[in-house]
């Protein structure tokens, strides 16, 4: 009984350690996705096309360079190309 009360009392607290990451988490989206839209705002003022591959490859093998796992390098660029595709659609 002792085992399963200090399973359980380890997963409680590893989810409310999971629940403060995923608040950083939003925290962090808002705030690129902020600096998403002065990007975009730059750009139209300037006349330049809003979309750049280019750019987006970087940004996709940045963040594969940076892992350091467990999450996969595939799982880490698909993860940012949904990132990417939702700031893409958020408008502002």
């Amino acid at each position: 009984m002792s085992e399963t009360y200090d399973a359980i009392s380890d997963m409680a607290y590893l989810r409310q350690d999971i629940d403060i990451t995923d608040a950083q988490l939003v925290e962090l989206l808002n705030q690129r996705c902020e600096q998403s839209l002065a990007i975009r705002r730059l750009k139209r003022h300037n006349g330049v096309e809003l979309y750049d591959a280019v750019r987006e490859a970087e940004i996709l093998n940045s963040v594969a360079a940076a892992n350091a796992g467990p999450l996969t390098d595939t799982g880490l660029r698909a993860i940012f190309s949904h990132i990417l595709s939702v700031m893409r659609e958020t408008s502002g």
